[in-house]
């Protein structure tokens, strides 16, 4: 009987063993270790179908400082600034939201620090930033996490903006804030190895999805965010 006991026993740590090796080895596998490979991909900031068109692209018109190299602007048109709807390109949490602003006067310098803007962290050292939001129309809060897909809200002309409403988007360093270089997955930008052209119309595969999917309030891990002058009293600032 005692000689029984010791062999189930060796059993079952065996089978404890193997599965513990199972777990890791699929843990250390290429599908599903955190890698650059393995990120999820950036989809185009509005619904899946519509068309937009590229008013400046990288290092194009006024997007030559650190802050705005990668970005791009995005409208109806080329004279079409009619506000539309925005979506997250990746998933994340929102961790700066500003939407108290009214709209600016054209090309006004003043108005700069006076941008309606939404900030994600995409929790892998980069994040997104959304800008020139229209007042009132942004449907997310600080803490919340929202999926690839989740309205965020609609675009505008708050803060500095010339001549047509648009969105002014960029992907972010989270440490430094500077604007980083990522591509698009969606089919139609493909044709320009992922990084839409000033002067280009594409066509978006992000699916939209309600901003109320996947709601979860967390704390925020402080990355020591900040804003621009004069924006802190009416920004809701992450943890």
């Amino acid at each position: 009987m005692l000689q029984l006991t010791i062999s189930l026993v060796k059993i079952s740590a065996a089978l404890l063993l193997a599965i513990a090796l199972l777990l890791l080895t699929e843990a250390e596998s290429p599908a599903t270790k955190s890698s650059e490979g393995a990120t999820e991909e950036y989809r185009l900031p509005w619904a899946s179908g519509q068309r937009m068109y590229t008013l400046q692209g990288q290092s194009q018109g006024s997007h030559q400082s650190i802050y705005s190299k990668y970005a791009y602007d995005f409208a109806l048109g080329p004279l079409n600034g009619t506000p539309f709807e925005i979506l997250a390109v990746r998933s994340g949490a929102v961790v700066l939201a500003v939407d108290t602003f009214g709209p600016s006067q054209d090309c006004d310098p003043a108005a700069q620090i006076r941008s309606n803007f939404i900030l994600l962290d995409h929790g892998d050292g980069t994040g997104s930033r959304y800008e020139h939001l229209a007042q009132g129309s942004i449907v997310v809060k600080v803490g919340q996490r929202v999926p690839q897909g989740a309205v965020l809200a609609k675009s505008g002309n708050t803060g500095y903006v010339c001549s047509l409403a648009h969105l002014h988007y960029t992907a972010i360093d989270t440490k430094t804030r500077e604007s980083i270089d990522r591509t698009f997955f969606d089919p139609d930008v493909k044709r320009h190895d992922g990084r839409p052209k000033s002067g280009e119309w594409y066509y978006s595969s992000n699916i939209r999805v309600s901003s109320k999917a996947g709601v979860v309030f967390l704390p925020i891990v402080s990355r020591s965010y900040n804003i621009s002058p004069g924006r802190e009293a009416a920004g809701s600032i992450a943890p």
